[in-house]
């Protein structure tokens, strides 16, 4: 009989964003007028089953722990991909909004590091401060858009490809992060930050490599020469 932890290991579980994933989009097909309530819903729900000790992340297969604490953020990308505006900014000149999204972030980031500490949704660690945390995670969300918006704007050819592979990076991020923690001093706060970096300049070179000459791993339809 095999058990849970050999079905599902708790470092290597690189597709489970994707199972969250398929649960997220059924939900939202089927209450597509109700996901702000919903996601509210399920929040709750995931903290209260945590502190009882109903969710195992060892036993949750279905990632209904992960599901149930990152849905809100679905909604929130959702809504931001169907121009949901930012109306703070629609009166400030740009090098304000730029202003504004670099300082607002680094003061939410350390405001988050002192307040909030260690996070993890996939194994349901919330940190010690719940409405900071959602402070953090929704401001750090708002002013990084803005200020990519502002410079890259949403036509960058790099965030373009990156969007792309998003399915590569979900796949091998973990294995690389495992890899990348073997060989640099992770008790620096800035290694964190560095990593995330160098996780995203290798899969953006896999991603063209991909793009070019195998696009099917990337979810995409080859045309066939006639």
């Amino acid at each position: 009989m095999i058990g849970d932890q050999a079905l599902l290991p708790g470092h290597f579980r690189s597709m489970w964003f994707l199972v969250s994933l398929m649960i997220m989009r059924l939900v939202s097909s089927l209450l597509p007028r109700h996901m702000i309530p919903a996601s509210v819903l399920f929040f709750i729900v995931a903290i209260v089953l945590k502190h009882i000790g109903v969710f195992n992340d060892e036993r949750d297969i279905f990632q209904l722990q992960s599901t149930t604490l990152c849905y809100q953020y679905f909604v929130f990308g959702y809504l931001l991909r169907n121009k949901l505006s930012i109306y703070v900014f629609k009166k400030l000149p740009k090098c304000y909004i730029l202003i504004l999204s670099i300082v607002g972030t680094i003061a939410l980031l350390f405001l988050g590091a002192k307040y909030v500490g260690s996070v993890n949704l996939f194994r349901g660690k919330t940190g010690h401060n719940l409405p900071m945390l959602l402070i953090v995670s929704y401001g750090v969300s708002i002013l990084l858009l803005k200020f990519f918006e502002l410079t890259l704007n949403y036509s960058s050819r790099i965030i373009q490809k990156l969007s792309t592979g998003t399915l590569f990076i979900v796949c091998t991020h973990q294995t690389a992060i495992l890899l990348f923690v073997h060989f640099l001093n992770t008790q620096n706060r800035i290694v964190p930050a560095l990593i995330t970096l160098l996780i995203i300049l290798i899969s953006y070179c896999f991603i063209l490599l991909l793009d070019k000459s195998f696009p099917l791993l990337l979810g995409k339809n080859k045309p066939i020469n006639k």
